[in-house]
């Protein structure tokens, strides 16, 4: 009931309208909120949209971008756009508000389409993306190479990995020549020999991978790199990580060594990883004419020095090349027993046994064609696993 000339309190008029939408139909009742209360539902959902924004603006001002990437013309099923943008993001979250962001574009001949305009604007949405801090790298077809692949657009590859990480990529770099100096610039890489591609990736045409000039977050850049290159894998285990370096060790012997550790170790697929490449010090010319075994070597040298390799089987060339002081004293891994019985395989440096020939073990026997020489990093933290490996070896 209305007091006319008194205003009624908050309460009255929620008792009010409570009485009046008591015996109305659902319809009944939203159209007679519409009718007579539509000025206060429109303050409250003016509201509603003021403190979200508010509330938005905030958060995202909060939220750290760990990484911004946009695809052109990738066709990538739905599964492999979540693996670039939540599964980045799960691999890479170290804590508070963080995101990942994607962008999906669709580009076409400007000049052919009946979309013109359209077209125009993706243009000009990717470009203005490439000229900014927003854009970390971009995926991208033959088709998109031909329009964004300039060092205008893209930053040179050797600003992000060394000589021997780039000579480790082999034919998948690409080099652009600079028409003003005539210089050839690594400016992508040609993913289609990463898990990524194999796994996510239609067809058999090249995706190429390239990163904004600006490099606004260079760390995450090079930790994408190796993330879409391991694909699954990048969220596995490392339980042990070799290389193998001109060892003579016949057929077939590296992937049996992978196989038995992981079965020794117990590991489990989709959880864990055996890791043992295969590498050489010799002489490789590559098409550009350049001798890619010194970055090679380089690159062995450096990841035994780190720690990032915990052991390497060579031959007796290989093994000249190493530097010593970055190989762990076997008496750290080898029981004394072992050490005596094989006192004559030690390769000794300053009196420290810093390698030991295995080509004579059970393991390795049957195929060796000459001197195996099996070392470990000084650097190495999986320590128990070098250890393990041995007693595998040593008891086959």
């Amino acid at each position: 009931m209305v007091v006319k000339g008194k205003k009624l309190t908050l309460k009255e008029h929620w008792e009010k309208l409570k009485s009046e939408l008591k015996d109305m139909t659902p319809k009944q009742k939203l159209e007679h909120l519409w009718e007579y209360y539509k000025w206060v539902l429109g303050v409250l959902l003016a509201v509603v949209v003021i403190v979200g924004t508010v509330i938005g603006s905030i958060i995202t001002l909060n939220t750290e971008v760990i990484l911004a990437g946009a695809i052109i013309n990738v066709p990538v099923n739905m599964e492999g756009y979540s693996k670039l943008q939540n599964g980045y993001y799960d691999h890479a979250k170290t804590g508070g508000r963080q995101a990942v962001e994607m962008t999906s574009f669709t580009f076409v001949d400007p000049l052919s389409t009946v979309e013109k305009t359209y077209t125009w604007d993706v243009v000009d949405s990717i470009t203005a993306m490439l000229g900014s801090d927003n854009l970390d790298y971009v995926l991208y077809d033959s088709f998109a190479a031909t329009y964004f692949m300039s060092p205008d657009y893209f930053a040179d590859l050797r600003e992000l990995f060394s000589e021997e990480e780039l000579a480790s990529m082999g034919n998948a770099v690409i080099m652009l020549q600079i028409e003003k100096t005539g210089e050839k610039m690594p400016i992508a890489i040609d993913i289609r020999d990463t898990a990524f591609y194999n796994t996510y990736v239609a067809g058999e045409e090249p995706i190429y991978l390239s990163f904004s000039v600006r490099l606004p977050r260079k760390d995450a850049c090079k930790d994408f790199w190796h993330y879409i290159k391991g694909g699954e894998t990048a969220f596995l285990q490392t339980v042990i990580a070799g290389v193998a370096v001109d060892a003579p060790l016949g057929e077939g012997k590296t992937e049996s060594l992978v196989d038995d550790f992981f079965r020794d170790q117990n590991c489990v697929a989709g959880d864990h990883r055996v890791e043992l490449t295969q590498q050489s010090f010799l002489p490789a010319v590559d098409e550009e004419g350049q001798d890619m075994a010194p970055m090679i070597r380089e690159y062995v040298l450096s990841a035994l020095s780190d720690g990032s390799l915990d052991y390497v089987l060579c031959g007796a060339d290989a093994l000249a090349q190493l530097n010593k002081a970055d190989l762990m004293d076997l008496m750290q891994i080898l029981p004394k027993e072992d050490m005596k019985a094989l006192e004559n395989a030690l390769i000794m440096e300053d009196g420290t046994a810093v390698a030991v020939d295995v080509s004579a073990l059970p393991a390795f026997s049957d195929g060796a064609e000459g001197p195996v020489y099996l070392a470990f990093s000084a650097k190495t933290e999986r320590l128990q696993a070098c250890k393990d490996l041995w007693n595998m070896i040593y008891a086959k």
